[in-house]
């Protein structure tokens, strides 16, 4: 996909052109999965904008696009009763704590929002299981610690799950795109003064582990 190309490639042109062409097809017709692949595509264009110098105005504009299109996706999600609603509603949430963290106040969640991603989770583990709902309840365990302050205390467990879900699942292609969801949410806490030593120690010791299980064995 272009948009993955030029997120590898720190390249915005192939991310311009596939968002371009999703676009397109969304003009068609919304569904579910178009909003998704769009709201990907801008959170693509977030994580490469941010890592280019001069560009976090251009940046923090991609992210509220990423997490319009989530929105969408979740709304049209809850209208058809899609089972992998989860996935747009976790994102749409990720996509809102990253824009909190870039800001000057502490994110905050409220409790029947982290409720309505967790019961779409585990409704999709009770009806269709995969690796992406199962990954997903530690994902929203660590968004809500980090919210929460207790990262710190927290971190150690989140790790050790991690691994554990490694060994049943080893594919690199798939925790790839864990890692680069960490990066999305985690990173941005690692240049706030309000996080403690300890706090931003757990951040870095999750995102060193997940940047060493997404790498292949050699």
């Amino acid at each position: 996909m272009l948009t993955r190309l030029g997120e590898s490639t720190r390249d915005i042109g192939p991310i311009e052109e596939g968002l371009a062409l999703l676009e397109k097809v969304l003009a068609v017709g919304r569904t579910y999965e178009r909003e998704n692949l769009l709201g990907s595509g801008w959170k693509r264009m977030t994580l490469t904008l941010s890592a280019l110098q001069g560009r976090q105005a251009e940046a923090r504009a991609a992210l509220d696009k990423a997490a319009l299109h989530y929105r969408g996706a979740d709304d049209t999600a809850r209208k058809s009763g899609d089972i992998k609603r989860f996935y747009a509603a976790k994102n749409w949430l990720d996509a809102e704590v990253r824009g909190a963290l870039l800001g000057e106040q502490p994110p905050q969640l409220a409790d029947a929002r982290i409720q309505d991603v967790r019961d779409a989770l585990q409704l999709a583990i009770a009806k269709d299981p995969d690796f992406w709902s199962v990954v997903g309840q530690t994902e929203l365990d660590i968004l809500v610690s980090l919210v929460r302050g207790r990262l710190d205390q927290d971190g150690p467990r989140f790790i050790a799950t991690l691994c554990e879900l490694k060994v049943r699942v080893p594919s690199t292609r798939m925790w790839d795109s864990v890692w680069n969801q960490a990066r999305f949410v985690l990173e941005p806490c690692l240049s706030r003064k309000d996080q403690s030593e300890a706090v931003l120690q757990q951040v870095s010791a999750l995102l060193a582990t997940l940047e060493r299980l997404q790498t292949p064995s050699t």
